[in-house]
């Protein structure tokens, strides 16, 4: 005799009350095979969580269907190919997380440029290509885009982002200077941008964001002049990393 069980029962399953998938949350689980297209049937589906598994294979285009997806986690998985713009449909969508995968291609401003993204992580994949504008006009919160192929430049529209805590763009071909409006992303206490292209002098405006912690454009080649007086306004930080700069002058005490 066979007995059913409900999926909803299963492990790191979650349904509503109507018995629909709500969440898949199965991370560190050692599953294993790619990513199957019948996903994209599960109409109610908000969170998907698979990463750090041994999953491989594309991001099926059949997950364009997913309208109240929100939050994707595939990170440090073996997942290839590129992200579909068929993906600008999940209009819910607020987090991506694909870090430490195989992605490869530029980024869709269909899919990052949509405005109502809070998460994004593409760190330490194959994505290349320019930063669409419009990706500064989500209400990002984490950003993390380092050791890629991205290029382009830092919007101004970046000191709108009054909720960014976390900003990566380590050794990637990002470029231009740094804008004065990024005093307008008070709660930056990580900025990152080790190795960039980036070119010009260290804002003042920078000794106003006193949240910062972590401070980091060593290996910016491009990036010169004195560092500002206004610095000693940073009394939170722990770490400033200037080295292989053209940047002179001595850090200000407190």
């Amino acid at each position: 005799m066979t007995t059913h069980v409900s999926c909803c029962k299963w492990h790191g399953i979650t349904c509503d009350a109507e018995g629909f998938i709500t969440k898949i949350e199965l991370p560190f689980n050692k599953l294993a095979g790619v990513l199957p297209d019948d996903i994209g049937g599960l109409a109610r589906l908000e969170n998907l969580q698979l990463d750090h598994n041994s999953i491989s294979g594309t991001l099926p285009r059949a997950w364009d269907s997913l309208a109240a997806l929100e939050y994707v986690f595939l990170g440090g998985t073996f997942i290839s190919g590129t992200i579909p713009p068929e993906y600008g449909s999940l209009k819910r969508m607020v987090n991506w997380d694909l870090g430490v995968t195989s992605i490869s291609g530029t980024l869709p401003e269909s899919v990052i440029g949509k405005g109502g993204l809070h998460y994004v992580n593409v760190a330490l994949t194959q994505v290349s290509g320019t930063i669409p504008h419009k990706f500064f006009q989500n209400p990002l919160d984490y950003v993390n885009f380092g050791r890629t192929s991205l290029s382009g430049t830092i919007s101004d529209a970046i000191g709108k982002l009054d909720q960014l805590d976390h900003f990566y763009m380590e050794h990637t071909a990002v470029s231009g200077t740094l804008p004065d409006s990024i005093k307008g992303a008070r709660r930056l206490y990580d900025l990152d941008l080790e190795g960039a292209r980036l070119s010009g002098t260290l804002p003042p405006e920078l000794g106003e964001m006193t949240r910062l912690d972590y401070v980091h454009f060593g290996k910016c080649v491009g990036i010169s002049g004195t560092i500002p007086q206004t610095i000693a306004g940073l009394t939170r930080v722990d770490y400033i990393d200037l080295e292989s700069t053209k940047v002179s002058g001595t850090i200000p005490p407190e």
